[in-house]
């Protein structure tokens, strides 16, 4: 597993959804509707690139509540 490519990759989609949230919150939108459904879609997007981030750092590795995890996980 490649850990540099997945913080650069993850850390540079993460630096764009949050560039793209700054752009939106800049701008005045008229439609209160889907400005709400896009800053969703945006938080949506960067709470995936955290966890896949955080899964791909923890792979392998013990910590509290692992053996609990993985004993209700059947794995």
């Amino acid at each position: 597993m490649n850990i540099p490519e997945i913080l650069v990759a993850n850390g540079t989609g993460s630096l764009l959804v949050i560039y793209m949230f700054l752009l939106r919150v800049c701008t005045s939108e008229t439609d209160k509707y889907r400005a709400k459904l896009y800053d969703a879609m945006l938080v949506i997007t960067l709470t995936a690139q955290i966890t896949e981030t955080l899964s791909f750092l923890l792979d392998g590795h013990m910590f509290f509540g692992c053996r609990l995890q993985r004993c209700t996980k059947g794995t």
